[in-house]
């Protein structure tokens, strides 16, 4: 009986990180994973000067140490990088050159080819992308699924390897640039999992919420983004500085580790969440599953999905303490949906509205959704006035 195939696992590492600083970053989910994935690191191909720092921050150049701010190189998670030195573990990389206003994305077109030569001659069962490298990520999935979009990817009028089984996006964002304005014109099919931080100063979450629109099978984890605190030697002296990012890495406690191990070896799997409950986790992957069906249904039926889904979050809310955190998971639904929290609002107001007329539709659920509605409504203020009949 042949052993199991390894997966072999593309990384690209954030906007002034390099494969070394990234590597070190996920030390303890290489820990966790052993010998059962392998993960590739790679350095971006464009070195980052302090002018090119200083246009991207849109003031003079951050200090290694300004940890402070979410401009500064340690809330990127690259609070060893400088710009200053020749050591190469040390040197900040990018996958594209940005401003401050994130309109520019120059050496984007050198990273695609540098990739695309990579991909030629290596064979990867996904790619897993922070921040930049999220967007990247994105991007190189997508090439790889459409290389006509950009001819330069090709090669001998093929793409250079086959399509991705799954992609990860921490901290992901959609990219400007004329690559991805090309690519993105549809969503892509490529099994993309998103991880958004609540908390995260750098990209932040409506930011990263925007990125759900580049792909359709898609599911979306959040973390709260507690401030990891990363030792590390900036000099031979063994000067250590402690830095923190809020918001802003790939999280790493035990649960998200166990979670990020289990969907790389089987991503298309019912993988249970990294949250701290089995079962709330499983009822969560039931309502994405219903969610992501409805997306190519009529306006009406995705209206009535959505007061399904919210009867459901109320109902488990009342009976089954599947849903503790009732808000969360009605932003999960919203996100996975694509509506924007104007729209979420007019839905919670429909559906008020049909709590209150009890039609057949809900039936037996209506005695339990009056109990749950002032439950469900705390997300949504402007609906506290709402009263049911008896």
């Amino acid at each position: 009986m042949s052993a199991p195939t390894v997966p072999r696992v593309l990384m690209l590492h954030g906007y002034t990180q390099n494969a070394d600083i990234f590597r070190k970053r996920l030390s303890a989910l290489r820990k966790t994973c052993g010998k059962a994935i392998e993960f590739v690191f790679v350095d971006a191909p464009i070195v980052l000067y302090p002018a090119d720092l200083a246009e991207t921050f849109g003031t003079a150049a951050p200090s290694t140490d300004d940890a402070s701010s979410s401009g500064g190189l340690a809330a990127l998670g690259a609070a060893e990088a400088t710009a200053a030195t020749d050591d190469p573990k040390l040197t900040p990389r990018a996958w594209w050159k940005a401003n401050a206003a994130r309109t520019k994305a120059d050496g984007m077109d050198e990273s695609v080819v540098w990739l695309r030569d990579l991909l030629k001659e290596q064979k990867f069962d996904g790619i897993f992308g922070f921040s930049q490298g999220a967007a990247m990520a994105v991007i190189l999935a997508g090439l790889l699924e459409r290389p006509e979009v950009y001819p330069q990817f090709l090669v001998d009028g093929q793409a250079p390897h086959p399509p991705f089984k799954f992609c990860v996006s921490v901290s992901g964002f959609e990219p400007a640039g004329e690559i991805p304005a090309a690519l993105f014109t549809s969503p892509i099919n490529t099994p993309t999992l998103h991880v958004i931080g609540k908390n995260d100063v750098v990209v932040a979450e409506e930011r990263s919420r925007k990125a759900l629109d580049l792909t359709t099978n898609g599911r979306v984890e959040w973390h709260d983004g507690g401030a990891p605190l990363y030792r590390v030697h900036l000099t031979v002296s063994a000067h250590e500085c402690r830095s923190h990012s809020p918001g802003h890495f790939v999280p790493s406690k035990a649960n998200w580790r166990n979670f990020f191990k289990a969907y790389l070896l089987d991503p298309l799997g019912d993988v249970p969440g990294p949250g701290p409950h089995a079962a709330i986790s499983a009822w969560r992957r039931e309502i994405r599953t219903a969610i992501v069906s409805t997306r190519e249904k009529t306006p009406q039926g995705r209206v009535e999905a959505f007061t399904r889904t919210l009867i459901e979050i109320a109902k488990q809310a009342v009976i089954g303490s599947y849903c503790p955190r009732p808000v969360a998971d009605i932003e999960m639904a919203s996100a996975m949906m694509r509506w924007d929290k104007d729209y979420l609002r007019a839905q919670y107001q429909c559906l008020a509205t049909q709590w209150t007329t009890g039609p057949e539709t809900l039936g037996s659920h209506k005695a339990l959704c009056a109990r749950a509605l002032p439950v469900v409504v705390v997300a949504s203020p402007a609906l506290a006035n709402i009263r049911l009949k008896a």
